[in-house]
């Protein structure tokens, strides 16, 4: 059985570079009738992430207690979809949506036919599209991540032998994470053996320079033995878990949750001994938690690419209706015929030049210039501050709340003059600026916003007022209704 005959729907998004081509939404024989049923009712996601190989896949089979395929042989394609019915509760109406995302660091494969063609160029020609087919696979793995990410409730980790590189990773997702439940699974598949497993935890994990581990005894949901579970305390069979402290007060009810958690080599000593208390305390924490939400997919993925496609794509222009709306893709864009997802716009879909690492796409170069910008808190005021180069022109802010933050998205224009910026490098033409913002940093008492334009030094303040009391996320939340 192969991982397209599993999965309920899979969206086999390859590049995003190519999507004006399309790509296929790839559906088994119950897997379209279980998106329209499942569109209307509410869920909780839940999204595993990580490289590819280390274990994703198999631990979301465990959990769901359904045969999804893993293995080295198998990789999964882009975003695949599950709705596992094994995972409900008896007598409870709640439903669960799995999000499974196309590990990060896959090699680049190409057939022989873009490699015969690639060869025929000359050295420079080669080089960039080496580097155009490396930064497209990038920013595809990227994006999806961040989609799956934005959409869950419920997000599980899992890393190897820890690395630096996975600190890096860890870091980020426990930033994006930010009032999600965050579980992460150090999957050391590589370890047989119990001893070997507890030097590990103790000698890298629990003395890592990111982490803020408490380990405390592992107690297993609504098993009616917590008094028995506390009088072990020098039983050797005790399993633990590891909480990551978090700064957040404890009355603060949007505190990150983030529970560490260990696997080892599956069949071994270790791994008999670790891998089914692990899973079962992983299964039991997903089965209680009450977050939900309607969830239609398709509409997810499409908004989500509609709002964030000034993050990834560069415009040449920008007409009165994008301005206006802070979205340059809008769903009038949006084609899907005969289950094939395509992208139809008037101009070329060119991804912007970027500088990658394993944080995620942190530098621009592109066909939009990307002011300086940045924000902060002071006093009772939130204050965007962005380098204009001369004049400043045509621009809109738009600010919405999505997944428990704020988008803000500005779009304008800048044409120089005799005024120097600041900083040299600023260019003119038209601009965009994306960012995001947690509702547990800030809360903005309305949607208007003062300016203030240091025209001289070509500095503009965009400064909203901040309140005391808690949202109306109600109010201006981008959910999944038709209006976006």
């Amino acid at each position: 059985m192969s991982e397209l005959e599993f999965y309920d729907v899979v969206l086999e998004l390859k590049s995003l570079s190519k999507l004006t081509d399309g790509f296929p939404i790839i559906y088994t024989e119950k897997g379209k009738e279980k998106i329209d049923k499942v569109k209307n009712e509410d869920g909780c996601v839940i999204t595993a992430i990580g490289n590819s190989n280390q274990g994703k896949s198999f631990i979301l089979s465990r959990i769901s207690e359904m045969d999804i395929p893993s293995g080295h042989s198998i990789s999964t394609r882009g975003l695949s979809i599950l709705f596992p019915d094994n995972l409900v509760k008896e007598g409870s109406n709640q439903r669960f949506i799995v999000l499974d995302t196309e590990g990060s660091q896959n090699a680049i494969t190409i057939s022989d036919e873009d490699r015969t063609e690639i060869y025929k160029l000359n050295e420079m020609e080669k080089i960039e599209k080496i580097e155009a087919t490396s930064r497209d696979k990038q920013m595809t793995e990227n994006f999806l991540q961040s989609f799956a990410l934005n959409s869950s409730h419920i997000v599980i980790a899992v890393v190897g032998q820890l690395t630096f590189q996975d600190q890096k990773f860890l870091n980020r997702i426990k930033e994006v994470c930010k009032n999600k439940n965050l579980f992460i699974i150090h999957n050391l598949m590589f370890l047989e053996k119990r001893h070997d497993v507890e030097e590990h935890m103790k000698d890298v994990i629990e003395s890592s320079l990111f982490f803020n581990l408490v380990k405390q005894k592992m107690i297993h949901f609504g098993s009616g033995n917590k008094n028995e579970e506390e009088k072990k305390e020098n039983d050797d069979t005790v399993k633990y878990i590891y909480v990551e402290s978090s700064e957040s007060s404890s009355s603060d009810k949007n505190k990150s949750h983030i529970i560490h958690l260990i696997l080892a080599k599956e069949g071994s000593e270790a791994g008999n001994f670790f891998n089914e208390p692990t899973i079962k305390y992983l299964r039991d924490s997903v089965i209680s938690i009450t977050q939900q939400k309607k969830f239609d997919i398709i509409q997810k993925f499409s908004k989500y690419l509609c709002l964030y496609a000034g993050e990834y794509f560069d415009f040449p222009q920008l007409d009165d209706k994008q301005v206006d709306s802070g979205q340059l893709i809008s769903k009038e864009n949006i084609d899907i015929t005969d289950n094939v997802f395509k992208v139809k716009v008037t101009f070329p879909l060119k991804l912007k030049k970027c500088y990658t690492d394993e944080i995620g796409l942190t530098s621009y170069k592109g066909l939009m210039t990307t002011p300086p910008f940045g924000y902060f808190k002071q006093g009772d005021s939130f204050t965007i501050q962005i380098e204009y180069c001369g004049e400043l022109k045509n621009y809109k802010v738009k600010k919405n709340i999505l997944n428990g933050q704020y988008k803000f998205t500005i779009i304008g224009e800048t044409k120089k003059t005799e005024n120097k910026p600041i900083l040299s490098n600023i260019e003119e033409g038209n601009f965009i600026l994306s960012f995001s913002v947690g509702l547990d940093f800030i809360t903005i008492s309305s949607n208007d916003y003062e300016e203030i334009n240091d025209k001289k030094n070509g500095i503009l303040n965009i400064i909203y007022k901040l309140s005391t009391m808690n949202v109306d996320e109600n109010e201006q939340e981008l959910g999944d209704d038709d209006n976006w």
